[in-house]
Order: C-alpha cells, then structure tokens, then sequence
C-alpha cells in the first residue's frame, strides 16, 4: 500500500479560499484593515486639484458621522431616459488598435420600460496617423465644426464612446418632454474629451425644454 507524502511546510502553511490557496496571513490582513477603515473613517474630503483646476488639492472636512441621512419620499418617477456607453479593444498592436463601441438608450414611462435602442456596434480602426481624423470627423458631428485643437487622447476608444454618448444626450433632450428625467453617463461637466460648448449647449435646452438632467457618477473620483 502506498505510504502517503506529506506536502512542503510551505503548502502547509498557505490558507484555502474556495479552491484557491492564500498567502497565509494576507487574507486576514486585508480583512482587518477593511474593518479599521469602517470603523474609524477619514475625517477629510479631499477634491483632486485637476477636477477644479487649482494647483494643490482642496481638503475640506466632511468626516461621515456629521451629516444626517434623511429619508426621501418616493414619488411618481414619471418618464426616465437613461444614455450609457460601451467600448472595448478587439485588437491591440501597440502601433495600431481596433476599437469597438456602441451607445443604448432606454425609456421607462408608465411603470414600465417601453422602449430599448441599441444600434449595431461602431468598429473601427486607430493608429496614429488616422486619430486625428477620426477625432476631427467625431466631433464635427457633435458640435458642428472641426475643431482648431484636439484634447489628449490617451485612449482613443474612451473618446468614441464618450462623443456618441453626449451626441445621444443632446438628441435626447429634443426628443423628451417637458418634466421628463434624462439619466447621463458620468459627470454633468462632460471631462476633459468633451467640448465645453456641447455641455453648455446640452444645459441650455434642457431647461427650455424643462427636462431634468442627472449625473450618474459611480466612480469615487
């Protein structure tokens, strides 16, 4: 009968998390500096200084425990748009990419959602020779001229979405009536891939036409 081997002390020593082995100690620290953070929260909300273009980082105090939660009524939603984007790689050869991205819309109204958009998906391909096309033909679209300059495109996929989504907000807030409620992707300020006069120009119909817009920020910056 075959006598059984023990495993090396270092397999000994790890710890099992489902089927996968763990450093032994690293589980259980990670776990104790979640609770410490829960337990004694920062005191300071610190606003990164590019976000409001100051030199230095703005820290104000805002420890959790000094603001009150109070409870919301709920009311009516009435009609909801919502706007969002996706994108993606297919291909990355460091001097050329293929990109994919593709904007949905839906509409909830009367308890129900009744209407579900979404297009067929935008491939295409960027190297650096034809971005600047791309970025110049993108935003002629959405604001109605070529731009003099284009903004640092470090990912140039993220600037795709991001134009067909506020091209899609705009046409949006033509489409809605008045009272309606228009959920956008993101900051209400648009970041720096968009263009300041199509935010502006997307805040200035909306309150004509007296549709309501929100910002549906999930990153913690």
């Amino acid at each position: 009968m075959p006598r059984a081997v023990s495993p090396p002390d270092e397999e000994l020593a790890d710890e099992l998390v489902g089927a996968d082995r763990v450093r032994t100690g690293q589980l259980a620290a990670a776990a104790i500096f979640v609770v410490e953070l829960l337990r004694e929260p920062g005191g300071d909300i610190r606003v990164v200084g590019g976000q409001v273009e100051l030199g230095d980082d703005l820290v104000v105090p805002g420890h959790p425990d000094a603001f009150e939660l109070e409870p919301i009524r709920p009311v009516d939603p009435g009609t909801v748009w919502a706007v969002d984007g996706g994108s993606c790689l297919v291909a990355d050869a460091r001097s050329f990419q293929v990109a994919a991205y593709r904007v949905a819309r839906v509409r909830f109204a009367v308890g129900r959602t009744d209407r579900v958009e979404s297009p067929p998906l935008e491939v295409r391909s960027v190297s650096t020779d034809r971005i600047a096309d791309l970025a110049g033909d993108a935003l002629l679209e959405l604001t109605g001229e070529r731009p003099r300059q284009l903004p640092d495109l470090p990912r140039p996929v993220d600037a795709l979405r991001e134009w067909a989504e506020w091209r899609e907000v705009l046409r949006t807030i033509e489409e809605a009536d008045g009272g309606d409620l228009v959920l956008v992707d993101g900051s209400l300020h648009g970041g720096p891939l968009v263009p300041p006069d199509v935010v502006r120009r997307a805040h200035r119909r909306a309150v004509e036409r007296r549709v309501q817009l929100a910002g549906v920020v999930k990153a913690s910056t």
